[in-house]
């Protein structure tokens, strides 16, 4: 979770030579973002646009207002997302459903949010392994609420000082 805009992080991005996808809004979460695309990964900056949206019954449990609010104070900014390697494979963790408004039915995410002091977990089961075009992430090291570094297999690493 990034200040409104994610301008220094996604700044940062663009002048070492990444590529910008296109931003996104998710309406009736209270939402939005900035997104750079890899072959097999996605790097995206999410931010509370909308904090009633954010902390309505249906999003409450997503804990996306806690998480955005205490993020310089414990809570963790990190969310990951997965998607299955094989059609019917459940998530790694339990889970609960969560139904969000602007994906195409049946768009239901599978959730584990409870703790906002771990990243925001979620797997998105119906959803194929997108095919693009760009470097491939190897590997990325957290140290505390600050994402450190990110490895790829084909472009150089990224190194965050804090």
């Amino acid at each position: 979770m990034t200040a409104p805009g994610a301008a220094a992080e996604a700044d940062d991005l663009i002048a070492r030579g990444f590529i910008e996808g296109t931003p996104n809004h998710h309406p009736g979460q209270g939402t939005a973002c900035r997104r750079f695309f890899f072959a097999n990964a996605m790097l995206e900056f999410l931010w509370v646009e909308n904090e009633a949206e954010a902390r309505s019954e249906l999003v409450r449990p997503l804990r996306l207002w806690e998480r955005w609010a205490g993020r310089a104070s414990g809570a963790c900014p990190f969310g990951i997302a997965l998607r299955p390697a094989a059609p019917g494979l459940e998530p790694p963790f339990p889970t609960f459903e969560y139904w969000p408004s602007f994906f195409p039915a049946p768009g239901r995410v599978d959730v584990r949010a409870s703790i906002v002091e771990e990243p925001l977990r979620f797997c998105l089961p119906y959803f194929e392994r997108p095919k693009k075009d760009g470097p491939v992430l190897t590997g990325y090291r957290i140290d505390g609420n600050s994402l450190m570094e990110i490895d790829f297999a084909d472009a150089p690493s990224l190194r965050f000082e804090l």
